[in-house]
């Protein structure tokens, strides 16, 4: 979701997914709300290292994020989470937050109705990029205090892991104005959850996640291991070139039949909601996305406007490859042009969802993963793709019962 600004590097984790979904028609959104968890073992009968299947929510507009339950205090209580591979520490709204979105999913930790809660001594005062749909490169802030306290993630834990309780953010958080918590998956023992389990010996440091929407949720999240009932296929891997952050070289784009060499690296930020490329890269691809006069309203979808256009129209613009280490990832022009962007006057109206990533760089968001079952595999230094199997991404039942509610 996001791309934390720090002079300190971070790393990553894993997780299953259900979202808030918006019909194409004039449906009212639906959150599903899941029921209170323990922190209870692992329970799935898949995964053959010690891990479980999660469902998450979220979606990438109106939503902008993909999210999931974590459970944290003593008794354990759920928080809304957004899945974060771009920053590395556990952030939840903390009661009497300004600015924050109070309304379900959300909840509010308050450190005295924690048994186990402690201060950890401290505020902190935290910036990133990518959280702005109108501009990927601004900075968004959150500031609060810390604690420690017991966290459970997907049926492992619990662990002791330090907490942010937000107590102010600002108004341009657009990823955060549906999800107000936030957890990075790319950080350090004590302060990332997953790495925090892995430490403990609870799981290994592997996570997959694929976002689809199924029966049950809007993905799946895997944690502590892999799911290949989730790949529609084998899971080829590439290798994660990032000290901290999962990158992964890209060598070219194409789009349709024009190359682009690349040979760079590029982040893997399940925070962040488009694909953003580096300025040289970006301009290249511009032109030759423009050179074909007969794509409707080009220049103007690159200029960052957004326009009524229809299927057939959509269907026109070339798909978009990305050429990685043997591996090929692909994106129709349905998952660059995008309805519900916050730029768009109305709800019908398409945006391009490719922008400069400026200072922020190369990144690749989930609107590129989203065909993929991609695992993070830590433990081997690896990223994982298989192409999403649409019979089971978002149609695992999780434990409990959920209730829906139309907000």
């Amino acid at each position: 979701m996001l791309w934390r600004l720090s002079a300190r590097m971070l790393s990553i984790g894993s997780f299953t997914l259900s979202a808030l979904t918006v019909a194409s028609s004039n449906t009212s959104p639906v959150v599903p709300l899941h029921m209170h968890q323990e922190h209870l073992p692992p329970s799935s009968p898949i995964l053959r290292s010690r891990g479980h299947d999660l469902p998450v929510d979220g979606a990438v507009f109106p939503t902008a994020m993909y999210y999931a339950m974590v459970q944290v205090g003593t008794p354990p209580r759920d928080y809304a989470v957004g899945l974060d591979s771009g920053s590395g520490d556990l952030f939840v709204e903390g009661k009497g937050c300004k600015g924050c979105t109070l309304g379900p999913p959300n909840s509010q930790y308050d450190p005295s109705a924690s048994a186990s809660s402690k201060s950890a001594g401290g505020s902190f005062h935290h910036s990133y990029q990518t959280c702005s749909m109108v501009n990927p490169s601004a900075t968004c802030t959150i500031y609060g205090n810390m604690y420690t306290d017991e966290v459970s993630l997907g049926g492992l834990g619990p662990v002791v892991v330090k907490v942010g309780a937000i107590q102010s953010q600002t108004s341009n958080f657009d990823t955060k104005k549906v999800v107000g918590g936030l957890m990075g998956l790319g950080g350090f023992d004590g302060e990332d959850v997953l790495a925090t389990l892995a430490n403990a010996g609870k799981c290994d440091r592997i996570w997959g996640v694929c976002m689809y929407e199924g029966r049950e949720s809007n993905g799946t999240m895997t944690v502590g291991g892999v799911d290949e009932s989730l790949s529609d296929g084998p899971i080829q891997y590439v290798p994660d070139q990032g000290f901290v952050y999962n990158t992964v070289e890209v060598k070219s784009l194409t789009l349709g039949n024009h190359e682009v060499h690349v040979g760079d690296g590029a982040v893997l930020d399940s925070g962040t909601n488009i694909l953003l490329l580096g300025s040289s890269v970006y301009s290249q691809l511009q032109q030759a996305m423009c050179s074909n006069s007969s794509l409707a309203h080009c220049a103007g979808l690159w200029s960052n406007d957004c326009f009524e256009m229809s299927n057939s129209e959509v269907e026109q613009f070339p798909p978009l490859r990305l050429q990685l280490d043997g591996v090929e990832l692909e994106m129709s022009s349905r998952e660059y042009l995008l309805q519900g962007s916050p730029l768009a006057a109305s709800a019908g109206q398409y945006c391009l969802g490719i922008r400069n990533g400026g200072r922020a760089g190369f990144i690749i968001g989930a609107t590129t993963m989203k065909n993929y079952y991609v695992v993070f595999d830590k433990k081997q230094q690896r990223i994982g793709w298989g192409k999403v199997n649409k019979g089971t991404c978002g149609s695992m039942k999780s434990r409990g019962s959920a209730t829906s509610v139309v907000i």
